[in-house]
């Protein structure tokens, strides 16, 4: 997605460069290479799953406290 959206911004580029243009088509090529970079900023600044105190508190508390009472429920009373 990110190559898809460089590769568009870099055809934009080299299509304003071009000086057989008029005014207004230079100024929709423009307006589209901003549409450009901020897709692909919005698209780079996705962060899937940020780690997150809370995320953390509720692995802990929904996988390793159950492993942690089955352990003591079934090994403590042998030990002892």
């Amino acid at each position: 997605m990110l190559e898809d959206l460089r590769e568009e911004y870099h055809r934009i580029e080299n299509a304003t460069n071009d000086p057989n243009q008029n005014k207004l088509s230079e100024l929709n090529k423009r307006l589209e290479l901003e549409r450009v970079q901020r897709n692909y900023e919005n698209y780079n600044s996705v962060s899937l799953y940020p780690l997150q105190l809370s995320i953390i508190t509720q692995l802990i508390g929904s996988v390793i406290l159950p492993i942690l009472f089955m352990f003591i429920e079934f090994y403590l009373p042998n030990l002892i």
